[in-house]
């Protein structure tokens, strides 16, 4: 199954090249699990690279500070916060393997729809200027 519209995409996330470096993000892979494509917005580039790849694909962002919301959009705050990123990077590149993609069951695509939708901006708290 690849990836695709209202599908569960399970990925391992690795934030590599990190500008500037902090001393407590965990420089282990973490799993990050959504639910593709339910943001009002349309798909952020995360997404749209991620667009019919398998399990076992992989891929490679660069992020920087002033992309980061065009990049991840509604998976901003989420995805930091799943990496233990307590603040926006000037900079650092996303390794991403895709873990798992399956049939996502309503009620979880109504919940994501609802979390992104919530998912506005991370509350200033990365210093990157949105609120």
């Amino acid at each position: 199954m690849h990836i695709d519209n209202l599908k569960k995409v399970a990925l391992s996330i690795k934030a590599s090249g990190i500008v500037p470096k902090p001393k407590t993000i965990s420089m282990q892979p973490a799993r990050f699990e959504f639910i593709y494509g339910v943001a009002s917005s349309g798909l952020c580039l995360l997404e749209s690279a991620l667009y019919e790849k398998n399990k076992n694909d992989a891929i490679e962002l660069d992020v920087t500070r002033a992309n980061a919301h065009e990049m991840c959009g509604h998976l901003l705050a989420p995805l930091l916060n799943e990496m233990g990123m307590h603040a926006l990077p000037d900079s650092f590149t996303l390794k991403i393997t895709v873990d798992e993609v399956a049939v996502a069951e309503d009620k979880e695509v109504v919940q994501a729809i609802s979390q992104s939708l919530s998912q506005g901006g991370c509350g200033g708290s990365c210093g990157c200027g949105c609120s």
